[in-house]
């Protein structure tokens, strides 16, 4: 397997970024969090830093097309989109910060919801770490709004490397335009942790 290393770039960012927590509930490993985040697009070259250092974990550039394993979750009603200003995004995150991966199935289960609140497309890669050294474990496709994923293909590569054991990692969640399916140049680090069974 190739080492992917995505670095400290997310430290040495210098475009302005706002991200708030504007909620966090932690219930039996569930999580949910909302995260608005404003963006300064007048800084063209930081952003290419950016894209250019993201490649070395395999993000798309524009959104890839829907996961065909995310299922449709429930609104009770609720039909609003979060509120952003002009070149930033909202989003609405739900999710269980431990994730099993079955080597023998090529799967990892988790649960990821981005509820139909957010304005934002994701992309969800789980990730372990190991010191400076981070392993791209599986990469799903996109999850719009009001979708939930369950189940993520594990990458080639690491289904001959991963020993049984438990290990560090995060979810490493990266936000695209609805619209347009432009990638935005933040994201968001979640820290879980990694079960693996044959």
């Amino acid at each position: 397997m190739k080492k992917t290393k995505i670095g400290k770039w997310l430290a040495s960012l210098s475009v302005p970024v706002l991200i708030i927590i504007v909620a966090a509930t932690s219930v039996a490993a569930m999580a949910v969090a909302t995260v608005v985040y404003v963006v300064n697009e007048n800084k063209v070259e930081d952003e290419s830093k950016v894209e250019s250092e993201s490649k070395v974990v395999l993000s798309p550039n524009t959104a890839p097309s829907a996961d065909s394993n995310a299922l449709e979750v429930s609104t009770d009603g609720e039909t609003s989109k979060l509120s952003s200003s002009d070149g930033g995004g909202s989003v609405s995150l739900s999710y269980s910060d431990k994730i099993n991966v079955n080597l023998s199935r090529g799967s990892a289960t988790i649960y990821f919801q981005n509820p139909a609140q957010s304005n934002q497309d994701m992309v969800i890669q789980v990730i372990i770490t190991d010191g400076d050294d981070k392993y791209l474990v599986a990469q799903s496709d996109k999850l719009t709004a009001g979708y939930l994923l369950q189940h993520i293909s594990l990458t080639d590569d690491i289904k001959s490397m991963l020993q049984t054991g438990t290990y560090k990692g995060i979810f490493n969640i990266l936000y695209y335009n609805p619209n347009n399916g432009e990638k935005a140049i933040v994201n968001t680090n979640i820290p879980v942790d990694i079960s693996v069974i044959k």
